[in-house]
């Protein structure tokens, strides 16, 4: 967007969000910054471009304009970009920023990938706030899926290893139901609680 709308981002949405200000930068103004704004992203390069070492850390949030423009000119959207960036492995929150209709808001809204769409112009506070919101949902939904991730390799064991014959179905069930709801690895016991 154009160099009035980074100057704005920087000065109200990121201090409004809390953000680094060494990591958290508007990029876009170049067709340089354009096409390095997935590395940057990524956490690959810093706000210059400039290679960073691993171990890299994506951007917990991006926000996108949907009209992407240099020169004002109109190139590229938005919604293409940031389908790129999840093919890239980017798992943060993505928000699509546009001046469109409301029915436009709810098509951009559809699109795989994007998890917030933002009217422009925006209320700084109000879509930090949401941000934060989409960063803390996310984040519960990536640890809830790792967690099940682990527990479930121990309960498909623990249901090779055991013998069920004869219980009743009731009986398998609420053990299943504990196994997968509840389990860990089992660790070594300790000296003391050896016999």
């Amino acid at each position: 967007d154009s160099a009035f709308s980074r100057k704005i981002f920087e000065a109200t949405l990121l201090p409004a969000l809390g953000a680094d200000a060494q990591r958290s930068k508007a990029i876009g103004g170049t067709k340089e910054e354009q096409v390095g704004f997935i590395s940057f992203a990524l956490g690959l390069v810093d706000a210059s471009l400039h290679d960073l070492p691993p171990p890299h850390r994506q951007a917990d949030a991006v926000l996108i304009d949907e009209n992407l423009a240099l020169d004002g000119e109109v190139h590229l959207s938005g919604s293409y970009v940031l389908a790129r960036l999840r093919e890239q492995g980017y798992v943060g929150v993505a928000c699509l920023a546009s001046s469109c209709d409301r029915e436009q808001l709810k098509r951009l809204m559809a699109v795989p990938g994007v998890d917030l769409v933002s009217p422009k112009p925006f209320h700084a506070s109000a879509l930090a706030a949401a941000l934060r919101k989409a960063h803390e949902v996310k984040q519960l939904v990536t640890s809830a899926h790792a967690t099940q991730e682990k527990r479930a390799p121990f309960a498909e064991k623990l249901v090779s290893l055991t013998h069920l014959e004869g219980l009743p179905h009731s009986s398998i069930r609420s053990l299943m139901d504990v196994a997968y709801n509840n389990a860990t690895e089992p660790s070594s016991p300790s000296p003391a609680g050896k016999r």
